[in-house]
């Protein structure tokens, strides 16, 4: 859940000086063993390519760039009091016709410099805490991207007793730069091609509070509130986007027992838009099997002018069962999950609070069904570890009908501790019983190869083959680099 904006020009330049001065961190002797930092690179291209229907040759090469860099003890007195970290990507398509470079539709494709983490975080005592520049807050209403600060204080850190306050504010980022913001978008979800400031983004502010008591209870609740800047020209009108408010708890009665519950309440929704409880416990002494459950009402909400949000996610209640073991077939040892679950959709008059399970006539259910296995064959003395899961899930025609999911996958090492072989084959099948509606599927086989470049590195290529009911036939080729460097 990344989002971020197009550099050009001056931008672009500050982020490549941010990226060299981290680099010149990592490369500068390492004269302690306290100073820590390492690197982590990713490169990855695709080659695909199809005939349309005009019998012209459509081609796509994308090629993806991905940087993070991080520091520890910057100050080298062992205390690990400052450090930083620093995220980004690039994505360009050079099979994309230069001309069409300047069309807001292809702006993620042409040039897209992302930067995803840029902050340092101090912690100049054991009770304080100090994060400033791009970060991520994670809290009991799920995680945000913004630029700002955030504070906390830690007046207790102890086995029996532990607990944290913060406060966070800045620019928030996901909201500003991903493709659902409004006066970015028209009614089509099209980037409208305005310049986008970081002025006009929204502002963000919050408050977490964690509290663990004796190991077996783990307590929390977060506030969110966000601004927006509404006014054009000098003139500036803040108004309040939206308020939410949450809280969650994880209970351990027993070493073998956990209890968790959530709600969060939304002010644009005057309800709450998730509240759940659920339970996991061991029925085995070792652990090697397990039962959870859990009952949820979720009531998706979307802050976007595009109308294809008309077509998203249903509010539901859904109640779901599951059931992991770990045992060992033949020496080969495995784990199966099945798992099962129900939900009921609202219908379109239909609110949270005010809707039962399944009261309305414009109400629709659905049930479904998954099973999944991880296994560890050896073949000469090599580990072919296979996995496969199978899923279906029953609806009615206006909520997706009867959908069917297979997947499996297995890889081995032909040369130990160089080449490794891969393969994985992927069907979706979605069937519809009314006349109005057709059948679909898709189906993706892959074969690929693996190996290890120096010390941390890994080298893969893997090549695709794609069919579907909504997509031309086409061929595929992946390649992978990926390096990491500590010092």
């Amino acid at each position: 859940m990344v989002y971020g904006v197009k550099h050009t020009g001056a931008a672009l330049v500050r982020v490549l000086l941010t990226s060299a001065m981290f680099c010149a961190l990592f490369l500068v002797s390492d004269e302690a063993a306290a100073r820590t930092f390492y690197m982590r690179a990713t490169t990855a291209g695709e080659a695909t390519q199809w005939r349309r229907l005009d019998l012209g040759v459509e081609a796509s090469r994308p090629l993806l760039l991905g940087l993070e860099l991080g520091g520890y003890d910057l100050l080298d007195d062992q205390s690990g009091s400052l450090s930083a970290r620093f995220s980004m990507r690039y994505a360009n398509d050079f099979g994309l016709d230069p001309s069409l470079g300047s069309e807001p539709v292809f702006a993620p494709q042409t040039n897209d410099l992302r930067v995803n983490l840029l902050y340092l975080r101090w912690r100049p005592t054991r009770m304080t805490d100090l994060v400033v520049g791009r970060q991520w807050s994670i809290n009991a209403l799920g995680m945000r991207d913004f630029d700002g600060v955030t504070a906390a204080l830690v007046p207790f850190d102890q086995s029996s007793l532990n607990m944290r306050l913060a406060v966070y504010g800045g620019r928030d980022v996901q909201l500003g730069y991903g493709g659902l913001m409004p006066g970015f978008s028209d009614v089509q979800g099209v980037p409208l091609g305005q310049e986008r400031s970081i002025d006009r983004l929204p502002m963000l502010a919050g408050a977490d509070l964690s509290m663990g008591l004796m190991e077996k209870i783990q307590l929390g609740a977060s506030y969110q509130r966000r601004w927006r800047d509404e006014a054009t020209g000098a003139s500036r009108d803040w108004r309040l986007g939206d308020e939410r408010v949450g809280a969650g708890a994880v209970v351990s009665p027993t070493d073998r027992l956990n209890i968790s519950a959530q709600a969060s309440y939304h002010t644009l929704l005057a309800g709450l838009d998730h509240v759940g409880v659920q339970t996991s416990a061991r029925i085995t002494e070792r652990g090697q099997t397990s039962l959870s459950t859990g009952v949820e009402r979720r009531q998706p909400w979307f802050d976007s002018a595009s109308i294809f949000n008309i077509f998203g996610a249903n509010p539901h209640d859904e109640i779901w069962l599951a059931l992991a073991s770990q045992s060992e077939f033949a020496k080969a040892p495995t784990r199966f999950e099945l798992r099962s679950w129900a939900r009921a959709f609202y219908g379109t008059d239909a609110t949270l609070l005010e809707s039962g399970f399944a009261t309305s006539p414009e109400d629709a259910r659905a049930l479904g069904v998954a099973a999944a296995h991880k296994t560890t064959f050896m073949v000469r003395e090599r580990p072919l570890r296979w996995s496969s899961q199978l899923s279906a899930q029953f609806g009615e025609e206006d909520y997706g009908g009867n959908q069917y999911l297979a997947d499996t996958r297995a890889r081995i090492p032909v040369l130990p501790g160089t080449l490794g072989v891969s393969a994985r084959l992927i069907g979706l099948r979605v069937a519809h019983s009314h006349p109005r509606y057709e059948d679909e599927h898709a189906m993706s086989a892959i074969l690929g190869l693996d190996a290890p470049v120096l010390e941390r590195g890994r080298l893969s290529v893997l090549l695709e083959q794609r069919a579907s009911t909504n997509e031309v036939n086409s061929t595929n080729i992946y390649g992978v680099i990926e390096m990491e460097v500590w010092r």
